[in-house]
């Protein structure tokens, strides 16, 4: 193998490389936005669940023999 070959094959890689750089950072940073957005929906909808929870509990009366950690295993149904 002559060095003319070699660097042709040195020049093909690293044109291969790049093009993957150039695709694949712009992709990693929109994949990090979406993930952002996703988290941040979930903690919005895991407020407003206990929001909804905490006002079912204070509507219904609860008896007196019952203790909070029983009540909330069966409003959520133990999850």
């Amino acid at each position: 193998m002559d060095a003319q070959t070699l660097a042709e094959d040195i020049w093909e890689a690293m044109i291969t490389t790049g093009v993957g750089l150039a695709v694949a950072i712009p992709l990693l940073i929109l994949l990090h936005f979406l993930e952002g957005i996703v988290e941040r929906r979930s903690q919005s909808m895991e407020s407003c669940i206990s929001l909804l929870l905490e006002r079912r509990a204070s509507d219904q009366p609860a008896p007196e023999s019952m203790d909070k950690t029983h009540h909330w295993e069966e409003i959520t149904d133990g999850v």
